[in-house]
Order: structure tokens, then sequence, then C-alpha cells
């Protein structure tokens, strides 16, 4: 007999917890299902420096083990009753962060010719999130006028991701979170950061003018992007948790 909540997934997702359902058995109750996310992220961090040093096995390795954690970390918080807001937002950011490292691989391994570059700016545009200004940092990244390619792909590459995750994060906490107050100027909660919109034009357009500079600006706006990422996962923790609190209050009154 699998548990009530197993019966209530898609089809696909059904089969998933019944595969792993056995597995959690040999997880001890000590250890949390963040631990596990945690856990797996950790392990995906080694699959894009693996990929880029020549060893794909050991990426593969590391990925099989990633898929496995990830998978189980979600069966134990419903099998243990311990969803909780905060544990599905850390286990979406960590899992998009690993798949655009993955991507960043690509990236990083050394010109070995020209289908290998196209190869690379193929990986760089996958990268650009849908937004229409992670193209230009590609674009001046690939410019005669910037430094060489292999000094301006490997913070060209950390930009973009820092771009991705940190859209994962608002776009999430947007829908997640309601509005602060009435004078919101849309329907989704937009939480505030070190680099926005005003931010983001400022170097971008220094980057189109100075294209020599693309290297330093580019190192530190992903830096600066970093410490958004930092601050909105701060801010996230404690208004998930104020939002759960709200939904427990009702559902007791």
């Amino acid at each position: 007999m699998f548990p009530q909540s197993v019966h209530r997934l898609t089809l696909p997702i059904q089969v998933k917890e019944r595969l792993l359902l056995p597995i959690t058995a040999l997880i001890p109750q000590s250890i949390h299902p963040n631990t596990l996310t945690l856990s797996g992220f950790l392990i995906g961090l080694f699959i894009p420096f693996f990929s880029s040093t020549s060893h794909p096995y050991l990426a593969l390795l590391a990925w099989g083990l990633n898929r496995l954690i990830d998978g189980l970390d979600g069966t134990i918080a419903r099998q243990r009753g311990m969803q909780s807001a905060w544990g599905g937002y850390v286990d979406i950011v960590c899992d998009f962060t690993v798949r655009r490292g993955i991507s960043c691989s690509n990236l990083l391994r050394p010109f070995r010719s020209v289908t290998h570059r196209v190869t690379q700016f193929y990986c760089s545009v996958e990268l650009m999130c849908k937004k229409v200004y992670s193209l230009i940092p590609i674009g001046i990244a690939f410019s005669p006028s910037s430094p060489p390619s292999s000094s301006t792909i490997l913070p060209l590459s950390l930009l973009l991701s820092s771009f991705h995750v940190n859209n994962v994060i608002l776009f999430y906490l947007s829908s997640a979170l309601p509005p602060s107050s009435s004078t919101e100027l849309t329907s989704l909660r937009m939480v505030p950061a070190i680099i926005e919109g005003t931010e983001s034009l400022i170097f971008l357009t220094l980057m189109i003018a100075f294209p020599g500079w693309f290297v330093v600006m580019s190192w530190v706006m992903a830096c600066l992007v970093g410490l958004n990422i930092i601050q909105r996962s701060l801010l996230a923790r404690s208004a998930l948790q104020e939002v759960e609190g709200e939904r427990e209050r009702k559902k007791g009154s």
C-alpha cells in the first residue's frame, strides 16, 4: 500500500514515486529533505567541472547521483509530511543552478575548431533566459572590439548563469508571494534587490560603449547579481514561512 499522496500525483510522477519509495526506507529519519537537496546540489556542482576538464564519465556519474537525490528529496518530503514552500524554493533554485552549470561547461572548454566555436556560441544563446538583455553581453563577448574570446568566455558564462538563476528566483517569489501593497505596479510581487532595471541598464550601456572593459564589467556585474541571489534567498525564507503560517491560521479558523 502506497501513501495517499502518491495517488494524487500525475501518472509520470506516480511511477517515479513508486520506484523511489523503497529507497526512501534507507534514508534515516534524522536526515531532512532539504539536507538531501543541498547534498545533491553540491554533487551537481562537480558536473560542469568534470565536463569542462574532459571527464565525461565522472560527469555522468555526478549527474546520475544528482538526479537520484533530486527525486528522493521530494518523495521523502511528501512521504513524511515535511513539504514546505521554502523546501520547494531551495529545490528549484538548486536544480536550475546545476542545469546552467552544465550549459556553461561547454562554454569553458578551449576552442579547438570552428565547429566547437559555433557550439560554444549556441550554448551561450541557450543561456540567455529568453531575455533580450542577455543577448547584449553575448554579442559584445564575440565582438572583435572586445578582448580575446579565451578571456571573455568565463565571465560571460558566469554572467549569463547569474542572470538565469536570479530570474528563476525573482519569478518564483513573484508568483508565490502576494503583492506587498495596493500600490504594487504589477499583479506580481517584485522583490527588490541590489541590481534591478536601472543598474542593469547602466552596466549594459557601459559594456556597449567600452567593449574593451567587458571582462572587468562582467565580473563585477556577475558578483552583484550573485548578491541579488543571496539577498532574495534570505528574504524568501522568512517571507515563505510567513505565507505558510498565514495559510495554516486560515485553515484553523
